[in-house]
């Protein structure tokens, strides 16, 4: 179990590795609407609602899903 956890690091760490793959994703792709949903998803969980927001209707906008937005992308 030790060996895992130092692998993958802290819950926080593995947050931070996802969202700077994620926007280096983004730099290269700027339409790729699965990784814009990943890091709206992502910033969300850390509770930076307000940086998610943009991503989630980005992310909905580009799927033409708008009943998947979550509350804070509904939120204005």
């Amino acid at each position: 179990m030790t060996e895992t956890y130092f692998e993958f690091g802290t819950p926080a760490d593995r947050w931070d590795r996802a969202e700077r793959e994620l926007r280096t994703l983004l730099a290269a792709d700027p339409v790729e609407s699965y990784a814009t949903l990943l890091l709206g998803r992502t910033l969300e969980r850390q509770g930076r609602n307000d940086e998610a927001r943009p991503y989630l209707r980005m992310a909905a906008a580009m799927s033409g899903d708008f009943a998947e937005l979550g509350p804070s992308a509904a939120a204005r």
